[in-house]
């Protein structure tokens, strides 16, 4: 719901830009397509491939991954880590070695599963908020920018 907000509001900076500052309506662009019109296409075309990527995103989100994934791949990795120390102890590896081994893999494999976890879902991590506020503040700078320019 939001990033269609941010976009909607986005569309409106752009026809804002598209308003003329002297009479405060949207005025017909000139002859020939004038300055804004291939301008204004451009940014609709960049606004077009926003949504794909949107709409891209929320089909990522709302794919479940299957819940047996999770807990079976947390079930082997315990299984292993708790055997773990037991074959080494009964190929006769010193007490050091056998701590330091279950100590290295444990720090390992449980960091690489909770990485799995974050990819799973990735969208809490990521700061969406601030990249949307830049993106618009640069888009206002834009519009500010196309009422400075002269008329062609």
């Amino acid at each position: 719901r939001c990033p269609t907000v941010i976009i909607s509001r986005v569309r409106n900076l752009i026809s804002i830009g598209e308003d003329d500052p002297v009479v405060g309506v949207s005025s017909p662009p000139p002859v020939g397509g004038g300055r804004s019109s291939p301008v204004r296409i451009r940014m609709e075309e960049i606004l077009h491939d926003i949504e794909q990527a949107v709409a891209t995103c929320n089909r990522i989100l709302m794919s479940p991954t299957p819940p047996i994934y999770t807990s079976h791949t947390s079930r082997v990795l315990v299984m292993y880590l708790v055997t773990l120390p037991l074959a080494l102890v009964s190929i006769g590896a010193s007490t050091l070695t056998v701590m330091c081994a279950s100590i290295f893999s444990s720090y390992v494999l449980v960091g690489i599963d909770e990485i799995g976890c974050i990819i799973e879902n990735p969208f809490p991590v990521i700061p969406m908020y601030t990249m949307a506020e830049t993106v618009q503040n640069v888009v206002e700078r834009q519009v500010a920018m196309m009422h400075s320019m002269p008329v062609l």
